[in-house]
């Protein structure tokens, strides 16, 4: 197993080895939780010792030891090959077997064990005289009584020779007597702590290895707790297990095995205990213990003692909250007992916590596991639980879903049919779409003429099926179900409403679009359902068409008043809500808006392990990051997206997350690489879906400009529904109307280019000021390609005021950039260099490496002798900041806390603070304030409006 995340403690200990052997005893404790590498840093350090002599001993659970085992091992080795004083041997004799022999005389060691203490401590100086001693002592915790007695005497009185003394411990497991010593020792400078955390997620990546993606690997990581030992056991759980229980439940018994060494070693009545606080799950309660166990209080109270001095079982916080050390290790222990014991115990704490009148919540799991066929009381509990539990922990719900059906007789009739339904839905959820919608058709073949149970059926059925790219299977389902029964008041009626507007938009038919959306609208209003009316009015805001825009208008800020104003408990059953709001205010150059709801949407999704739901808000969050100039940020998340997309089977997020990533790569670099992989993606998934595929074509064409070739786009142009490019919203025209632009005048076909410029224009509207920036940047081009350099540098001016109006510093640079050689070819070098270098400046704030790239060349042939550097692999701003310097100096720019910021880009606090410190050292400033000033002084440079 590589080291990974310990190069700072490793150089600790390295530091401490090269310190001139002289001296008398340094001691180093290196400390960690099970699992996170202590042995495994010392094994690493073992190469550095040099000359100095190794002596290694460790302490070992429960295999009987002699007394002083652990120096014992350290030490025998080393005093073999010794030369010591006769009385010195003497005295050591009665416990290294090195010193042993004929002429030895014995002492009695009960009796004068201070005498051995002082034995062993000249023994060491003596060991450590000429080239120096490193004694590495492992797992303390877990040495003999005798071995504390003499390491506690050994720091009370050091040799007076170069020692370098390593102890390492589980802090919850190490005798008192040492500890009281090491406490004292710290304080007064005598000895270093080294401590062991969790892996950050940078590290736990790393460890994982290139195959493991972003999303598994934060799942992974979250489960683990940043433990390496639990991380590379719950990597071995199948790919489709992503949340905590899951993960630890679907590790393979091996891998579970392992983990209970300790365990297994206990004595009967400890093993049962810990057994029946596995059926507790957590917190766990003695009484309910003593139930499943079936054993007196006072006895189940000794064995949990032992328990938790073993730290298996730990009791946390002011409250003393007791459980498991880890949830891997509370599954291993409860697969570890019988299938029978198992439900006798879960039928003992049933019958406890229905006497106590526990709610459904805390009954169901155990009902789950002792339930039989036909008990109404335990289905009905096991259904009310799994409602509970549905939108907060699908995970959970569906394997209570799972147990009532289990427990409902196959012809139940309509309670199972909804019994199913909750299930499809909980699975859903989860991610397992292909068995939800088995179960929904299952539930649609067997449905009776329940409308609002069917047309509930029908709505997800036609969700999954547009999330797997069936685009037609979904639009069957909803017409006939309309056919059937068009007039509803219901909310499952209004979502099949609103479903079947999805379809009509998605083939392109944004007038019977809008229509569908209107009349799901109406039925939203009818059932007084206020998510589905901000979801109703938001689709409404995208369909609307170009001459409607101060109604549409209107409609949004209402729509994104209302979500604002609207609690989790409502948004969350139909998260729809907040993607249709943000993507509305993408159209409207509101990126900012979006990014907030759809965080709030990922909050939601991450919080209650709604995996289904995670790429649904990464993919448009990608969109709206990289509309305002946050490409790193944007790339990652663009890269998750598409990893989550894979996972969960979900088609529309996967292309527009190929989308994205192409436009990222357009401006960044790695554009081949971006292409290869829309390029894997089978043509007949572009053909189910006729707007997200032929904008997946598009993108990747429009790829091939950054590297320097032409483009011809009568095929992407044509599935899009022909030069009026239909099959793209109104607001997203301009900009794709301006690459069409671009590649005509790269191929010198100028009455093509300007074609598509005047389309360009027709179609932008100057209230939306990202789209009319777009109109004049293909405007500019043109003017350029017709050698009226100074016109064009105007032209494109304003169309960087456009931009910067929009908050985009991507397309702001690019105007700038044109700008630039609009001057050039107006013989105005100065101005040319002016715009150039504010193009450089926006670049370098939002990571547009490879237009960076161009800027930087088009200075050059200006003979701009000395240009500022950009940002090599690692840097990418101002200061010689790194990457990730960069996006954390940003957010912080932007108001967010160092939890905000953390939360953002999946670090730990503390490594948001390190970033900030090395921030404000290289930038020159002494606080966050300052730092936020210095940031919109530069922000105000790049993108200042020129007077030109």
């Amino acid at each position: 197993m590589p080291l990974v995340g310990r190069e700072t403690q490793l150089r600790q200990l390295t530091r401490l080895l090269g310190q001139p052997a002289a001296g008398g005893l340094t001691v180093a404790e290196v400390v960690g939780e099970p699992g996170l590498g202590k042995t495994r840093l010392l094994e690493e350090l073992r190469e550095a010792t040099g000359r100095r002599l190794l002596g290694w001993g460790r302490g070992v659970e429960f295999e009987p030891r002699p007394a002083f085992g652990m120096f014992v091992e350290a030490l025998d080795p080393l005093l073999a090959d010794h030369v010591l004083p006769v009385a010195l041997r003497t005295r050591l004799a009665a416990v290294f077997p090195a010193c042993a022999g004929r002429d030895t005389d014995r002492f009695d060691l009960d009796a004068e064990r201070f005498v051995l203490h002082r034995a062993v401590i000249r023994a060491l100086e003596l060991l450590a005289e000429h080239r120096g001693l490193v004694l590495v002592l492992d797992d303390v915790h877990w040495c003999d009584p005798a071995s504390a007695e003499l390491l506690a005497q050994l720091l009370r009185q050091p040799p007076r020779a170069p020692v370098l003394l390593i102890a390492a411990y589980r802090p919850r497991q190490l005798p008192s007597a040492v500890a009281a010593v090491l406490t004292r020792a710290v304080p007064a400078g005598s000895s270093r702590r080294i401590e062991l955390g969790p892996l950050e997620l940078a590290e736990a990546r790393r460890l994982l290895g290139p195959g493991v993606g972003g999303l598994r690997a934060a799942a992974l990581h979250q489960a683990s707790g940043g433990n390496p030992l639990y991380l590379e056991a719950l990597a071995r759980a199948p790919a489709s297990a992503l949340h905590p229980h899951q993960l630890a439940e679907a590790v393979p018994a091996p891998a579970k095995t392992a983990l209970l060494a300790e365990f297994t070693r206990l004595p009967e009545q400890v093993r049962l205990v810990a057994k029946a606080a596995a059926v507790i799950g957590e917190p766990i309660e003695p009484d309910l213990v003593a139930a499943a166990a079936g054993l007196g209080l006072a006895e189940t109270l000794a064995a949990a003692q032992q328990l938790i001095a073993a730290d298996l079982l730990r009791a946390n916080g002011p409250e003393r909250v007791v459980t498991f050390r880890h949830p891997l290790l509370r599954a291993a222990v409860y697969e570890s007992a019988s299938p029978l014991w198992q439900s006798t115990a879960h039928r003992r704490v049933a019958d406890l916590l229905r006497a106590r009148g526990a709610p459904a919540t805390q009954l169901a799991p155990h009902l789950a596991r002792c339930g039989e066929i036909g008990d109404v009381s335990a289905i009905e509990v096991l259904t009310r639980a799994a409602e509970n539990l549905q939108l907060h922990a699908p995970a959970a719900a569906a394997g209570l879903h799972r147990a009532a059906l289990r427990l409902t007789p196959e012809n139940a009739g309509l309670p199972r049919l909804r019994l199913q339904l909750g299930y499809a839905t909980s699975i859903a959820l989860t991610g397992n779409v292909e068995e939800a919608l088995s179960v929904l058709h299952d539930i649609l073949a067997r449905t009776p003429g329940d409308d609002d149970l069917r047309q509930t059926a029908v709505g997800r059925c036609a969700l999954l099926h547009r999330w797997r790219g069936q685009l037609a299977d979904s639009e069957i389902l909803v017409r006939r179900e309309l056919d059937r029964a068009p007039m509803t008041d219901t909310a499952a009626g209004a979502v099949l409403w609103l479903t079947r507007g999805l379809i009509e938009f998605r083939r392109g038919g944004y007038q019977s679009a809008l229509a569908a959306t209107r009349l799901g609208w109406a039925a939203a209003i009818w059932c007084r359902d206020p998510s589905l009316q901000i979801a109703a009015r938001a689709m409404a805001v995208l369909f609307a068409p170009p001459d409607g825009g101060a109604e549409a208008r209107a409609n949004l800020d209402m729509a994104a008043t209302a979500l604002d104003t609207l609690p989790d408990a409502q948004v969350l059953p139909l998260w729809n809500t907040l993607m249709w709001v943000a993507m509305a205010e993408q159209t409207h150059d509101r990126h900012a808006d979006a990014v907030r709801h759809l965080d709030r949407g990922l909050h939601l999704a991450r919080q209650r392990h709604q995996h289904l739901l995670i790429c649904e808000f990464l993919t448009p969050r990608a969109v709206s990051l990289s509309a305002l100039g946050r490409l790193p940020e944007a790339a990652t998340t663009v890269r998750d997206a598409i990893e989550a997309a894979r996972l969960v089977g979900a088609l529309p997020p996967y292309l527009i997350g190929l989308t994205e990533s192409l436009t990222i790569a357009r401006w960044r670099g790695g554009v081949e690489a971006a292409r290869a992989e829309a390029a894997e993606v089978h043509p007949d998934v572009y053909d189910s879906d006729f707007q997200l595929g032929a904008w997946v074509l598009f993108r990747r064409t429009a790829a091939r400009l950054a590297l320097g070739e032409a483009a011809d786009f009568r095929a992407e142009v044509q599935a899009l529904g022909g030069p009026e490019l239909p099959g793209l919203l109104h607001a997203y025209r301009p900009e794709h109307y301006e690459t069409l632009t671009e590649a005509a005048l790269a191929r010198g076909a100028l009455s093509e280019a300007r074609d598509w410029a005047g389309r360009a224009e027709s179609t932008a509207e100057q209230n939306r000021p990202r789209g009319w920036g777009f109109a004049l940047l293909a405007r500019a081009r043109m003017q350029l390609a017709e050698a009226d350099g100074r016109t064009a540098a105007h032209t494109a001016v304003t169309a960087a005021r456009s931009f910067h109006t929009a908050g985009d510093l991507v397309q702001n640079g690019r105007a700038r950039l044109l700008a630039g050689a609009g001057w050039a070819e107006a013989g105005n070098r100065e101005r040319a260099l002016i715009e150039l270098d504010r193009a450089a400046a926006l670049f370098t704030g939002a990571g547009a490496d490879l237009l960076l790239k161009e800027t930087t060349r088009q200075q050059r042939r200006l003979g701009l002798r000395r240009v500022p550097a950009g940002p090599g692999p690692a840097h990418s701003a101002p200061g010689d900041l790194t990457r990730r310097e960069s996006e954390v100096a940003a957010l912080a720019g932007e108001g967010l806390t160092n939890k905000a910021i953390a939360t953002r880009l999946f670090l730990s606090e503390r490594t948001v603070e390190t970033h900030l410190a090395r921030v404000y050292r290289k930038l020159g400033v002494p606080r966050r304030s300052a730092l936020v000033a210095h940031l919109h002084r530069g922000v105000g440079t790049w993108s200042g409006l020129s007077q030109f």
